[in-house]
């Protein structure tokens, strides 16, 4: 190598870096003559970046970069599916809780009539409970602010707090006024609305929802159901929504045999995975019928789709909501959390039940109760029945929808009341009168003892209309006296569907 080449090699990288610098300065300078093409970026905004941006920097007037932002999610999960949803930080915690069955509080359950915070509910061993607060007690002030006139997110607001603070409730009882110190705790809701022996070797378990605990909580209530000689059960599914899925499979486990399948879930990015029986369960071989209506979804199909095409179980109700999809639960960075459809579960002979949701949200939730299924494909059964997919799980037997009650509500709806309401009248009427003593049965004189306004019209209603109110009401004194299973088993003595339930199990050996 001469000295030439030499000097050569050695500026060679000084040549390179000033070509580098000058290409970046002529690239810049015509960037701004083509703006919509960028020349160099390290990370790529995305369209909606890009807007935040410039409403940001250029917008005419201050803007709330928040709101637009919730806004831009709500509009781009409203074109995917009803159950893609984006659940806001300060929401997240209490969506959790639901989850896991519990929640940080002091263990009231509240309403509001006529601006007045009425205590209709006591969680059993929560704070509120233990330090004295009764049903029938009116909170007037939370911390020594006034309750009165709020709406109930703002007082349920006040009333929770962090775990293990305080909150001092300043309570009206029948005129005397009473502070309470109470500690807020971590409390833990059942998932078994009631179980128990409805006949003479027949038990009935109601499910409410499917948390982390349901299946210990199930399992627990059936071996002591057990114990009391039930061979037959009756599963209510009604009105349970659903909830975590291996929940449900766990529970479908006690009722199937062998490696039997439960179900699958597949989608797009996500491969075939299947549930499948994994041990001896503990009620594989007693007659089992389920209950199930139109709230029945999601988790609860998935045990009622395995009973179906099993054949293992008589269903015995109305058609169930028609949920066939999966959501998972992501993080975000500004600790809210998206809950996004990554797949569709299928019944073990393969039908997915998820109805329509072509019209959008608001008409999907309105038709509920006329969805009716595609009947585009027949599936068959264990034992050769005929199964359709698309919408919802048919019931073996289907009962007439006794409309009575929906007419009443809607009737008290325009008042501003309900059922619940007008027991509680009449449960605060009855404690004045006598504070000591018990309730037995709904009075003869019931109707005296409500606010004149309401009276009135009542005597309006129609005889069916007034014993389905009577009925109703009986059961809410109940459950402001007795508690959730007493309250169930008051619904029950009146109840066509579970009527129905016994009845096929009696006729059976």
């Amino acid at each position: 190598m001469n000295k030439e080449q030499s000097n050569k090699k050695q500026w060679l990288p000084l040549w390179i870096s000033l070509s580098m610098i000058a290409g970046m300065i002529i690239g810049f300078s015509m960037r701004d003559q083509f703006p919509s093409t960028p020349f160099f970026s390290f990370e790529k905004k995305s369209i909606i970046g890009e807007i935040e941006t410039l409403i940001k920097r250029k917008y005419v007037d201050d803007v709330d970069l928040k709101k637009i932002n919730d806004s831009a999610i709500q509009t781009m999960l409203s074109i995917l599916d009803p159950h893609s949803i984006h659940i806001p930080a300060s929401d997240l915690e209490s969506v959790n809780d639901d989850i896991h069955g519990q929640f940080v509080g002091v263990g009231v359950e509240f309403t509001t009539i006529q601006d007045t915070t009425n205590i209709i509910g006591l969680i059993p061993n929560g704070s509120a409970e233990k330090v004295g607060l009764q049903i029938g007690d009116k909170i007037i002030e939370a911390d020594g602010k006034s309750l009165v006139g709020l709406n109930e997110d703002s007082i349920r607001s006040k009333i929770k707090g962090t775990e293990n603070s305080y909150v001092t409730l300043t309570i009206n009882r029948m005129g005397d006024i009473k502070k309470f110190k109470i500690r807020r705790t971590r409390i833990s809701i059942s998932s078994i609305d009631a179980g128990y022996m409805i006949g003479k070797d027949i038990g009935y378990i109601k499910i409410s929802q499917f948390t982390t605990e349901t299946y210990r909580e199930f399992m627990e209530t059936l071996t002591g159901l057990k114990k009391q000689g039930m061979v037959k059960l009756i599963l209510d599914l009604r009105g349970n929504t659903g909830g975590v899925l291996n929940e449900a499979v766990e529970i479908a486990d006690e009722f199937l045999s062998g490696d039997k399948l439960i179900t699958y879930t597949e989608g797009k990015h996500e491969p075939k995975k299947e549930y499948r029986c994994k041990r001896e369960g503990q009620f594989e071989n007693g007659e089992l019928v389920l209950l199930s209506n139109e709230e029945s979804a999601s988790a609860s199909e998935i045990l009622l789709g395995a009973m179906q095409d099993w054949d293992r179980a008589e269903i015995i109700g109305h058609r169930s909501f028609g949920k066939g999809l999966v959501q998972e639960q992501y993080d975000l960075s500004d600790k809210s959390a998206l809950r996004l459809t990554v797949a569709r579960y299928y019944t073990p002979v393969g039908r997915c039940i998820q109805r329509s949701y072509a019209n959008g949200k608001e008409a999907y939730y309105e038709d509920q109760k006329k969805v009716t299924n595609t009947n585009s494909k027949v599936f068959l059964s264990s034992k050769g029945k005929k199964l359709y997919d698309g919408g919802g799980i048919e019931p073996d037997q289907s009962i007439h929808r006794d409309t009575t009650l929906d007419q009443v509500y809607e009737k008290l709806y325009e008042k501003d009341l309900n059922v619940s309401n007008l027991a509680y009248f009449i449960f605060t009427s009855m404690k004045k009168e006598s504070p000591n003593s018990g309730f037995q049965k709904l009075p003869s004189d019931w109707q005296n003892k409500l606010p004149d306004s309401v009276t009135a019209m009542i005597a309006s209603f129609k005889p069916n209309e007034v014993q389905a109110i009577a009925q109703q009401m009986e059961a809410s004194l109940t459950l402001f006296e007795k508690g959730t299973e007493a309250y169930q088993k008051s619904l029950n003595l009146y109840d066509p569907v579970v009527k129905s339930a016994l009845l096929r199990l009696s006729a059976k050996p």
